[in-house]
């Protein structure tokens, strides 16, 4: 019963890691983009790319010397964990650098664009959001269409 257990957490986690990649990579990425000077931005945006590469290697070559250092008696027991303590306190460190990072001087700066226009509008007596037929081209698409399809679901009353 653990085996089965252990298995869907084990996939469970590995696709909350998959989600958590797959929305980190694209903010880390405009964020290196962001704060690198102009003429080194390309270098700096393939680091993303290029640390995940360092990170497999790293990887394979701990699993080597682990196996080559310890018995496989040790490493069933106990030896496999390392890497993911290793792992651990990596994303431990990662998590805690991430949270003291600052906006980057782009962001700062659509922000406060943002916020004035924003400002602008409510000062001038204009409605701050937009209306339901402006605010996405297929609004009218999208109400016509459920209206379309709550008539065929629904029998006519008498």
């Amino acid at each position: 019963a653990v085996g089965v257990w252990a298995s869907l957490v084990l996939l469970v986690a590995r696709l909350v890691q998959g989600l958590a990649h797959g929305g980190e990579l694209p903010s880390s990425q405009t964020y290196l983009s962001e704060i690198a000077p102009k003429e080194h931005r390309g270098y700096w945006a393939t680091l993303i790319y290029t640390s995940g590469t360092v990170g497999i290697l790293f990887g394979t070559l701990l699993g080597a010397v682990l196996n080559m250092a310890l018995s496989p008696e040790v490493m069933n027991a106990w030896g496999w964990r390392i890497p993911f303590l290793i792992g651990a306190a990596m994303g431990l460190y990662a998590l805690i650098m991430r949270s003291r990072l600052h906006e980057s001087d782009v962001f700062e700066g659509e922000s406060l664009r943002r916020n004035a226009s924003r400002s602008g509008r409510r000062s001038s007596g204009t409605a701050s959001r937009p209306s339901r037929s402006s605010a996405s081209p297929w609004a009218s698409q999208s109400s016509t269409t459920s209206g379309a399809w709550w008539l065929r679901v629904t029998p006519p009353r008498r």
